[in-house]
């Protein structure tokens, strides 16, 4: 199936045709990657370990409910601060939404990166 899309380009526009299945062509939402579902999983089992309710959660961060339950569905993707308030209200750390990635073998064995952050002149 083909559409018709309209390109401004240069002050003018030029009709293209694009074909709508080239877009399953592009790379699939991180939505659907293993690691982001467990993301999703343990918001969910820390607000239930919390004994809060979805609604709870939604007035406690000042949010309407439906944001809480698409976060939770995976309908709406978390940021990194939405995360750290969920944390914080679940009391949990960040790590415990995370799962467990492999130990690099530099990093155990010592050679060459301390885990700090280079000082800026």
């Amino acid at each position: 199936m083909a559409c018709l899309i309209i390109i401004p380009q240069d002050g003018e526009f030029y009709a293209a045709f694009h074909d709508v299945l080239m877009g399953a062509a592009r790379r699939k939402s991180a939505v659907y990657d293993a690691e982001y579902q467990y993301i999703i999983r343990r918001v969910r089992e820390a607000r239930e370990e919390a004994g809060l309710t979805q609604q709870k959660v939604a007035e406690a961060l000042g949010r309407p409910l439906s944001f809480v339950s698409k976060c939770e569905r995976g309908d709406r993707r978390i940021d990194p601060v939405d995360l750290g308030k969920f944390a914080d209200l679940y009391g949990k750390s960040l790590d415990y939404f995370y799962p467990q990635r492999r130990v690099r073998a530099k990093r155990s064995a010592g050679a060459g990166h301390s885990g700090q952050r280079p000082k800026h002149a």
